[in-house]
């Protein structure tokens, strides 16, 4: 058994902080034989058993993986899996199979690490990527913003009460004679919950001022819920521009959770030291914050976060699923403090029920409000 302790077995100076130092003084590389078989490459282990630590979980086994194949030399992607054979004291021999293994004692109890399992000709290149990893190992913040829950749901698999209203205001105003702009684009979820129903879709300002409707004095606008209010704010002061008679939904009916997510996002952003952006997801407003887009967690490299105390992980990867691995394989990376940043619009109080414009609905009285006369939102 061969072994390196401390500072050496990291390649890098000790992270600051007592909880970092705690990980750090722990580290230890070493290497053991191990019989195999592993075919003509090596294997990224997701799990062993140390023969005087116990148990070591090792969640970053993806990461390795992907770097073997991509900066390693593999010539396929490199498999992973647990290695369930028992581990002996003594050092491997010059041609034999060797597990190259970093771990380290978590600060609540228990052990992880980095480790490959590797036939002869990968001895080097397997200590090679436990090496650069192991130097991305720290005690670290990851930030995750999370739009809050809608506040119009009605419940889990239910359609959202925004959708629905917006829904409604869109038919009665078709039904008054409007043609009716739905601004922020031609979401599938809209064209679910209201039918296509020779609705006019405004996506951006640009459509609001090419679109030219039967009638400019009978037009009404609703806003597609999920739409960024912020975004559509443009959108709308072109419409009303083009169009004085413009009616439109009321505020209280717009959903706010895009703008929720947005800001969310750039908060998160902003209290980083570095951001990972995972699939589709953008940042809604530029920053100073370096920025790495990842199609997946394997296209994630240790100078991303080798340096980064703190991070910000957006998830744009349908269902989630891509942040859960991902955050998964972090905290095969030193011990994550994991905070979710939420930001949540509250409607304050009743406002009237009389869509804005020339005709009531029936739904009740009294003035439009002053903010929508006036163009403002």
């Amino acid at each position: 058994m061969k072994q390196v302790r401390g500072q050496a077995a990291t390649g890098v100076p000790r992270p600051g902080g007592r909880s970092a130092l705690m990980v750090g003084r722990s580290m230890l590389t070493q290497e053991f034989a191990v019989a195999g078989p592993f075919g003509d490459g090596p294997v990224a282990v997701t799990g062993f058993v140390h023969p005087e630590r116990g148990p070591v979980d090792c969640p970053a086994a993806p990461l390795l993986a992907a770097w073997l194949w991509r900066v390693g030399g593999a010539s396929a992607p490199v498999r992973t899996g647990p290695l369930r054979e028992r581990l002996a004291a003594g050092p491997p021999g010059r041609g034999a199979a060797v597990l190259t293994a970093m771990t380290y004692h978590g600060p609540e109890g228990g052990c992880a690490g980095l480790a490959v399992a590797a036939p002869p000709a990968w001895r080097s290149r397997a200590a090679q990527a436990v090496r650069v990893w192991s130097a991305a190992v720290r005690t670290r913040r990851v930030l995750v913003p999370a739009a809050a829950p809608c506040a119009e749901s009605t419940g889990p698999g239910l359609p959202c009460a925004c959708a629905e209203r917006a829904g409604a205001a869109a038919r009665r105003f078709a039904a008054e004679g409007d043609e009716v702009f739905v601004v922020g684009g031609s979401g599938s979820g809209a064209r679910e919950a209201w039918g296509d129903r020779g609705w006019t879709w405004v996506a951006d300002a640009r459509q609001a001022r090419r679109v030219e409707p039967v009638d400019a004095q009978a037009v009404a606008f609703v806003l597609r819920p999920g739409t960024s209010v912020r975004s559509a704010a443009e959108t709308v002061a072109v419409l009303r521009g083009r169009f004085p008679s413009l009616r439109g939904q009321h505020p209280d009916q717009w959903c706010y959770r895009a703008d929720d997510r947005e800001e969310a996002v750039s908060r998160a952003v902003s209290l980083s030291d570095v951001a990972l952006l995972l699939g589709a997801e953008v940042l809604p407003r530029p920053s100073a914050v370096r920025c790495h887009r990842l199609g997946s967690l394997v296209d994630l490299l240790p100078g991303h976060v080798r340096a980064a105390s703190t991070v910000a992980l957006v998830d744009g990867t349908p269902e989630g699923q891509g942040g859960r691995d991902l955050l998964r394989a972090l905290r095969g990376l030193g011990p994550v403090s994991v905070l979710r940043l939420r930001a949540a619009s509250e409607r304050a109080g009743s406002a009237a029920t009389v869509p804005e414009g020339r005709r009531g609905d029936g739904s009740g009285s009294g003035p439009v409000p002053a903010a929508m006369d006036t163009g403002t939102m």
